[in-house]
């Protein structure tokens, strides 16, 4: 699995968003539905809107890489009808989390975000495996070359972690013991 975790305030996940809309992406927040139909965010309003109830996780789809249907399916468990998108089946699609908080111990005193993607995903309409193509790792790699044009590498208890400058400024203390 590719994995890149940074730290950026709400500002500039406004800013990633938008950078994900300019590419005629999609992105679909990971909730609970109360049908198959999941929704798609279509603009920076949205995405505020979702993130001011509490979304977090998302998944991003795009024509160059996508080229399965992701499944909302029912889930057994529920009384209530409720569907929830399967993990690794269809798309395949990039993960994204902006996490709302942190632990009282964490190194880094700061509310994390998240971008990662299997590296295998199974079929839509069977259980065969497949790999990802080059076209959504390359997606990944210019994502995460944009977010690293607001960011810096801090090292703290031996670890590297990717920081923005604005995020530098709201927490200072992070630069002790550096």
């Amino acid at each position: 699995m590719a994995e890149f975790n940074f730290y950026i305030n709400d500002k500039e996940r406004i800013e990633v968003i938008s950078y994900i809309l300019s590419k005629g992406s999609r992105i679909i927040p990971d909730n609970g539905y109360r049908s198959e139909y999941y929704r798609i965010i279509e603009t920076l309003n949205d995405f505020i809107e979702g993130a001011c109830n509490g979304e977090h996780k998302y998944f991003i789809t795009d024509d160059s890489f996508t080229f399965e249907p992701l499944l909302n399916c029912k889930n057994r468990f529920s009384e209530k009808p409720l569907y929830s998108i399967e993990q690794r089946k269809g798309g395949p699609y990039i993960d994204l989390c902006f996490f709302l908080g942190y632990s009282e111990d964490s190194i880094i005193p700061y509310k994390r975000s998240c971008l990662d993607y299997y590296s295998r995903f199974i079929h839509y309409n069977s259980y065969e495996e497949y790999s990802v193509h080059g076209e959504l790792k390359l997606y990944f790699k210019d994502l995460v070359r944009f977010i690293k044009t607001k960011c810096k590498s801090v090292k703290k208890n031996g670890r590297s972690f990717w920081m923005s400058n604005e995020v530098l400024n709201e927490i200072p203390s992070v630069l002790q013991n550096l």
